[in-house]
């Protein structure tokens, strides 16, 4: 019994010698063994120098080998949750071949109560393969830990993660979005669902069997960062054609090592297939876009081009703010902020919950809502920005309004007239004759608008001259001029998505820029994509040579009119 406790107070005794000479040490004038030992013995301790040399050393091995024993430990742990890999792998195959297979239940009529077993089944079948993968990242953090010796808590930018786990996630994605696809087939649909789904696949058709996602969502980035843009435009041209490139484009993007952090912070990253409409981009959230020929390759290149275009500034963003320190939290949430709006999805507030509705009514509201948040500057003072972050978005501001104006420059130095009143609809627009083009991807219009109602005056585009449309105490409007209100009505009508616009138009006879409506034209118009619009009325009207030279800028998203100031605009979005 002696001998198995000797070591035990040997290691006590040694430990506390240690502790005592250690604790001398860090005293001012003591700076080697002899003046600890004076210390000691100065103290009324009396230890030789031998033993409390022994004592340290002793001390020491003893702190290593408990160093090894727990990195050991650790590294048994990760061998033995590994195991659980192939597991994992299997689980995944079942679930896929469940929902390939058709084992999910048919429903016999509309049986709520079978319909919500099978949902509650795929449920917890998804949420196991998410915990498990969540598992093996955990894994991989561990193993990186116990090689690089770095035991230091992750945190800010993450870590890439292996070929093989990246495999894993890109399983458990797919699978999560087949298994999201079955429960969505299995749940009654009500009334309203079903007429919104239907409702909105004109939208989608109009915006269609185009690459128009650069100019109508993607421009302000474009201006400020025209080499980033034009990096996605390959991905997105090859995403349009094949459904397997854009998912590869979708995987390349979540193996990004900021990915993660980028989604915390509030990056809108949205989908193509699976989820819900309001994970889409606003001009494809229907149910049926996968099904329609050319429109849900419009709808791929849609959405990978923003997609890529928001992680790309994001990941550039994240790296200039790492130069003089790891962006944190509130830092990325700033920046991801910023992108949002520069790309067209608003920051909704408390009407988020309602945007499938909203986006029926109205035809992109959050992309209306982010033209005006970046006009009144809402990145740059929005509640979590710090001088670091200020400073990167106020650059990305000029950037924008440098290549914008150096694009007017140009533009004006090959022939286009440039409106400069922003009291007019012309503001900012080229003008090659009666062709009119909109670079800023709708900013003007809203600046217009702003202006109009500050000032309460507008410009006429017949001829030239500016009237009032604000009413004062004795001085009647010019005849036949609305006023502020119905400048106000109009701006929001023209905003309608196609379906209430129509009907709209039907009830009063005539569309909002006073042209008349009629059953057959408002079907059609429904059923047209924009770009073939704008490409047959500017041969009409100009011949092919305009048309021609204008089919590159509508196809790309930018807003095409051709008009004479004295005949009737044709709709436009």
């Amino acid at each position: 019994m002696a001998s198995s406790r000797t070591p035990k107070n040997c290691s006590e005794l040694d430990a506390t010698v240690a502790k005592i000479a250690l604790n001398y040490a860090k005293r001012p004038g003591v700076s080697n063994l002899d003046d600890v030992v004076r210390e000691i013995h100065g103290a009324g301790i009396e230890i030789e120098r031998a033993a409390i040399a022994a004592a340290i050393g002793n001390f020491a091995r003893r702190e290593t080998i408990d160093a090894i024993d727990k990195v050991r430990s650790a590294t048994a742990q990760v061998k033995l949750e590994a195991r659980t890999e192939q597991n994992l792998a299997n689980t995944i195959d079942e679930l896929r071949e469940q929902i390939d297979m058709g084992h999910v239940p048919e429903l016999a009529g509309r049986e709520r109560e079978s319909v919500n077993k099978t949902i509650t089944a795929l449920r917890k079948q998804a949420k196991r393969v998410r915990r498990e993968a969540g598992l093996h990242r955990a894994i991989q953090d561990l193993v990186t830990q116990i090689e690089t010796g770095d035991f230091k808590t992750r945190s800010g930018i993450h870590q890439r993660l292996d070929p093989k786990l990246q495999s894993l996630v890109v399983k458990r994605d797919l699978l999560r979005r087949e298994a999201d696809r079955g429960i969505e087939r299995l749940r009654p649909k009500s009334f309203g669902e079903k007429a919104i789904g239907v409702a909105n696949i004109p939208r989608a058709v109009m915006t269609s069997m185009d690459f128009s996602g650069v100019g109508r969502q993607g421009a302000v980035i474009m201006f400020s960062r025209p080499g980033m843009t034009a990096k996605g435009l390959a991905p997105m041209v090859r995403s349009f054609f094949s459904v397997g490139q854009a998912r590869k484009t979708e995987q390349k993007i979540k193996a990004r090592r900021n990915y993660e952090l980028a989604v915390t912070a509030g990056l809108e990253v949205t989908q193509f297939e699976g989820g819900t409409l309001s994970t889409r981009e606003e001009a494809f959230q229907t149910p049926w876009v996968e099904r329609i020929p050319g429109v849900a390759g419009s709808s791929r290149a849609y959405t990978m081009f923003l997609t890529k275009l928001r992680m790309d500034m994001f990941d550039f963003m994240a790296e200039k703010l790492a130069r003089t320190g790891r962006p944190t939290s509130a830092e990325a949430k700033a920046i991801a902020n910023y992108i949002n709006i520069a790309t067209g999805r608003g920051d909704m507030g408390r009407l988020a919950p309602g945007m499938e509705l909203l986006n029926t009514v109205f035809w992109s509201p959050r992309n209306v809502t982010a033209r005006f948040q970046y006009i009144a500057g809402q990145p740059l003072w929005k509640s979590g920005n710090t001088a670091r972050t200020r400073k990167l978005i106020a650059q990305e501001y000029m950037r924008t309004i440098i290549g914008f104006t150096t694009v007017l420059a140009m533009a004006a130095m090959a022939g286009a007239e440039i409106e400069w009143d922003l009291r007019s609809s012309d503001f900012i627009k080229l003008r090659f004759g009666n062709v009119r083009v909109d670079v800023g991807a709708g900013m003007g219009q809203m600046l217009v608008f702003m202006s109009r109602m500050i000032k309460g005056e507008a410009k006429s585009l017949r001829t030239g001259r500016v009237y009032r449309i604000r009413r004062l105490p004795g001085k009647p409007l010019p005849y036949g001029r609305g006023d502020a209100g119905d400048a106000v009505w109009r701006f929001i009508r023209s905003k309608f998505a196609p379906v209430p616009a129509s009907v709209m138009d039907l009830f009063a006879g005539q569309d909002v820029i006073g042209r008349q409506a009629t059953l057959p034209q408002e079907a059609l118009d429904l059923f047209v994509p924009f770009s073939f619009r704008d490409i047959v009325e500017a041969a009409e009207k100009e011949g092919l040579d305009t048309a021609a030279m204008i089919a590159p800028l509508t196809i790309m998203g930018f807003n095409i009119q051709t008009f004479d100031v004295n005949q009737p605009v044709s709709r436009r979005r």
